[in-house]
């Protein structure tokens, strides 16, 4: 039986405008906070390789726009994700309303059965407006993982985009035994 080895896995993070996407995935990166990062324009992208096991395994991920006039641009994208993070603001029910968009397009889109999560972000603020058991229970009727996380301290935020990174492996290496039996 042929050996598929995947090395290269792509994550989308998607979410509403000002959810902290960006500051996310730079903390995760590279342990900065920016509270004056610019907004996303489109889609950027950024590589990371991580050792797993001794094996280097590339993971692309894509910081995508909340904005509404970049939505057709995310399409094509979607198809070519392995994982998605989706991300709404503890402060604003609003966005985590907007989950359900992301969700529909991914199912609508796909086609297949995609690793996706939920993460509240901006539990540092003081003021939230979505409890963590509304949104657990959110999580629960759709069947995501839900995370709770903070850019601006990175309470989490490492261990949230780790856990869909061993995921993603996990899943493919569970794929790599069933191809060589």
């Amino acid at each position: 039986m042929i050996k598929i080895k995947k090395n290269k896995f792509n994550i989308l993070v998607l979410g509403d405008s000002q959810v902290g996407k960006t500051s996310m995935i730079e903390v995760f990166r590279e342990n900065t906070f920016n509270p004056y990062e610019s907004p996303t324009i489109g889609l950027e992208t950024f590589m990371d390789t991580i050792n797993i096991e001794g094996n280097d395994y590339k993971f692309k991920i894509f910081d995508t726009s909340g904005r509404e006039k970049f939505k057709n641009i995310l399409i094509p994208k979607l198809r070519l994700a392995d994982g998605f993070v989706l991300v709404f603001s503890v402060d604003n029910k609003d966005t985590l309303k907007k989950i359900d968009f992301w969700i529909h397009t991914i199912d609508e889109t796909v086609k297949l059965k995609k690793l996706k999560i939920l993460v509240g972000n901006k539990v540092d603020i003081g003021k939230r407006n979505i409890t963590n058991q509304e949104a657990v229970n959110f999580a629960k009727e759709r069947k995501l993982k839900y995370f709770e996380t903070s850019a601006k301290t990175g309470f989490t935020i490492k261990e949230t985009f780790n856990q869909i990174i061993n995921e993603l492996y996990e899943s493919n290496k569970q794929y790599e035994l069933i191809n060589t039996m």
